[in-house]
C-alpha cells in the first residue's frame, strides 16, 4: 500500500510540474517587460517589441537580439508600430540586431533626436512610414539588406507615396540602397556599383546637416546654402572639394599674428574636403554647385584641425566648450578700427554663453591668444613680408622652427620652395 501510495504521489508531482513548465512559456499575443522595453508574443519563440517603458533618456537604445522570460528564450524579430509610444527627443543612437525581419508601419516614428539608422542584413519587409516625422534624420543605410523597392516608387515620389516606407522623410536625408536595387535618378538615394556607393544628384541641406559613414561619387552636388556676395567672408566646412575659379576665393587660417591681434590666412586655388576655410562668394545669391562626377567624403574622418575647425552638426557652446572659441562676425562699420587693415575682412569675436555653430560653418580656435575679445584677418600673400605668426602647435612647446607652405601646410626640414617659417618668408634651395 505505501509503495502504491508512493508511486501515485510521484507521478501527481512529476504531472504539476510539467504543467507548470508547459504554462510558463507564453502563448502568442502575450506580453512581458524585459529592462526598458516591452514585448508581445507573435509566434513561437517569436516577439516583437511594443513600446518603451515611460520617461526614457537615454541617448542610446539597444534592441536585443534575444530576450529571456522565465527560463524561455525569445528571438526579437519584429519592431512593432511606434517604438518609442509617442515622441522622443534623446535617442540619439539606435542598435538593430541581426535577426530582425521586420520594421511595421511608423515603426521608428518621431525619433527627433536620431540621426541615422542602419538596418541589419536580415531585414526582409518596411512598413508604411517605417521612418515617419523624424525631422533630424540624416540617413537610412539599407546596402547590407536585400530589399528592392519598386522603381516606380523611388522615380515618383517616395515621400508622398501611399504604401512608401520613406513617407514624410525629410528630402535631405541620405538612403543607402542595397546592391539589388540598381540605378536610381532620385537626390539623396544612392546606389551600389562595383562595390562602391554613387548617386546622380546630392543634395546638402544648410540646416539638416552631413552624417553619411560611407565615401561615395556624386554626378552633381549642391549646397543648398545661398551666399551673400560682397566685402565680407563667411565660413564654410564641406566635404567635397571646390574650385576658387568657379566659385570665390577661398582663404585657409594659417596662424595667429604675433601681436595677438588677427588671424593669418593665405588664398588657395582649391579646398581640401573635411577642411574649413573663410569664403568671399563670387555672386550674389549663388549656391555651391558642381556638375561633376565628384567625390563625397564620410563625415567620420577626422579632420586636420588648426585653427579654423569645422562642423557637420550644430554646435552650441557654453561655458564648458567656449574657451578660446571664436566666431566670424564680418564687419562693423561702426567699429572704431573698422577702416584698420586688419579689420577690412571682418573679425572673429570671442563666443559668449548660448554661442550657436550652424551645420557646414566653422569657428576659430586660438589659445594662444586668451585675452583677445575679437581677432582682425590679415591676408599673407607671396609680397608680404616680415610677418609674425605663432601657431597652436607651438603653444607650450616650445618649437619656433615649424615650416609651412603656401598652402598652410606643415613641410619637413628638407621640403624645397617657398615656406613661412618663423612668421616670415622663407626660399629654401
Amino acid at each position: 500500500m505505501k509503495k502504491t501510495h508512493f508511486k501515485k504521489t510521484m507521478l501527481l508531482l512529476m504531472s504539476l510540474m510539467i504543467w507548470q513548465s508547459a504554462d510558463a512559456q507564453l502563448a502568442v499575443g502575450d506580453e512581458f517587460a524585459d529592462g526598458d522595453i516591452n514585448y508581445q508574443v507573435i509566434a513561437d519563440g517569436e516577439v516583437k517589441t511594443t513600446h518603451l517603458k515611460g520617461g526614457y533618456t537615454g541617448t542610446t537604445l539597444t534592441i536585443p537580439a534575444t530576450v529571456e522570460h522565465d527560463g524561455y528564450t525569445y528571438k526579437v524579430t519584429t519592431i512593432g508600430t511606434d517604438l518609442v509610444w509617442g515622441t522622443n527627443e534623446y535617442i540619439q543612437t539606435i542598435n538593430l540586431p541581426e535577426g530582425l525581419t521586420t520594421l511595421e508601419e511608423a515603426a521608428l516614428q518621431q525619433m527627433f533626436a536620431l540621426k541615422g539608422v542602419t538596418l541589419p542584413s536580415t531585414v526582409t519587409s518596411l512598413g508604411f512610414a517605417s521612418f515617419y516625422n523624424m525631422y533630424n534624420l540624416q540617413y537610412i543605410d539599407l546596402s547590407k539588406t536585400n530589399i528592392v523597392f519598386p522603381k516606380t516608387l523611388l522615380e515618383n515620389n517616395p515621400y508622398y507615396t501611399e504604401g512608401s516606407p520613406f513617407w514624410c522623410v525629410s528630402e535631405g536625408t541620405i538612403i543607402f540602397l542595397s546592391k539589388n536595387q540598381g540605378k536610381i535618378e532620385k537626390p539623396n538615394f544612392l546606389y551600389q556599383e562595383k562595390d562602391s556607393f554613387k548617386v546622380s544628384n546630392f543634395v546638402l541641406d544648410e540646416y539638416k546637416g552631413y552624417y553619411s559613414p560611407y565615401d561615395f561619387r556624386a554626378e552633381k552636388v549642391t549646397f543648398d546654402r545661398e551666399f551673400t556676395a560682397g566685402d565680407g567672408l563667411c565660413t564654410v566646412y564641406l566635404p567635397f572639394k571646390l574650385s576658387a575659379e568657379n566659385n570665390g576665393t577661398f582663404y585657409e587660417c594659417i596662424g595667429i599674428n604675433a601681436d595677438k591681434t588677427a588671424a593669418l590666412v593665405q588664398e588657395v586655388s582649391y579646398t581640401t574636403p573635411g577642411s574649413a576655410y573663410l569664403f568671399k562668394p563670387k555672386s550674389e545669391g549663388m549656391k555651391l554647385t558642381i556638375a561633376e562626377n565628384i567625390e563625397v567624403r564620410n563625415s567620420l574622418t577626422t579632420q586636420d584641425i588648426k585653427y579654423l575647425v569645422g562642423r557637420y552638426q550644430q554646435l552650441d557652446f557654453t561655458d564648458d566648450n567656449k574657451a578660446n572659441c571664436y566666431g566670424y562676425a564680418g564687419q562693423d562699420e561702426y567699429d572704431e578700427d573698422y577702416k584698420n587693415k586688419l579689420f577690412s575682412l571682418g573679425e572673429f569675436v570671442k563666443f559668449g554663453e548660448g554661442a550657436t555653430i550652424l551645420p557646414f560653418r566653422a569657428y576659430l580656435y586660438a589659445p594662444q591668444a586668451p585675452q583677445a575679445k575679437k581677432l582682425g584677418i590679415q591676408v599673407v600673400n607671396d609680397e608680404t613680408t616680415g610677418i609674425s605668426l605663432i601657431n597652436n602647435e607651438e603653444v607650450g612647446s616650445g618649437n619656433s622652427s615649424a615650416a609651412y607652405n603656401l598652402a598652410g601646410q606643415k613641410v619637413s626640414n628638407g621640403y624645397k620652395g617657398l615656406i613661412i617659417q618663423n612668421g616670415k618668408k622663407v626660399l629654401n634651395f
